[in-house]
């Protein structure tokens, strides 16, 4: 079925008919979420399993090629043979968290190249390159303060985050 709201629905109408027990399905970036939201509000029971872990259990396995079909197989059968528990999801509120954090992460990634990039120029190099990299630069780190900013939102909303950061900013060396 696709990845799409249709194509999801059915496959939670064939996973109802065969009373399955444990949904097992690769963690693909963000493209498995939609279904991990779906399933949970079905009630329906899944483990989001490592594409590493699947990977290396392949190769255990002496299943070295890679397709679709090849895949699915070794998949069902790590559902089978694994005794990890359900996979469960954190809350909105921390999932919210956690991509605005990888937001963040990628800011700082691309800062680090622009700095790095500018540390390279030549004597020789215009300056409107250099005024251009600069800008950039500062362009991302207003981004990151809004990343930060909205990220504060999220635990000052919330008593238990609030309390959790707290603690954490209690602890020497943590920042």
């Amino acid at each position: 079925v696709g990845n799409s709201a249709s194509g999801r629905n059915k496959l939670i109408s064939i996973i109802k008919k065969l009373s399955m027990d444990l949904v097992v399905f690769e963690n693909t970036g963000i493209y498995h979420r939609d279904l991990a939201d779906d399933l949970k509000s079905h009630g329906i029971a899944f483990l989001i399993a490592d594409s590493k872990r699947m990977r290396d259990f392949a190769k255990g396995l002496g299943r070295l090629a890679k397709t679709d079909k090849i895949d699915a197989e070794v998949i069902c059968w790590y559902g089978e043979k694994t005794d990890e528990s359900p996979t469960e999801l954190p809350s909105k509120k921390m999932q919210e968290l956690k991509d605005l954090n990888s937001r963040r992460a990628q800011l700082i990634e691309v800062k680090k190249k622009k700095k790095n990039r500018l540390s390279e120029l030549r004597k020789s190099t215009p300056n409107a390159i250099r005024l251009s990299i600069k800008q950039s630069i500062k362009s991302i780190m207003k981004q990151v303060s809004q990343i930060e900013e909205a990220m504060l939102v999220i635990v000052d909303g919330d008593e238990e985050l609030k309390n959790k950061y707290e603690y954490l900013l209690s602890v020497k060396g943590i920042g």
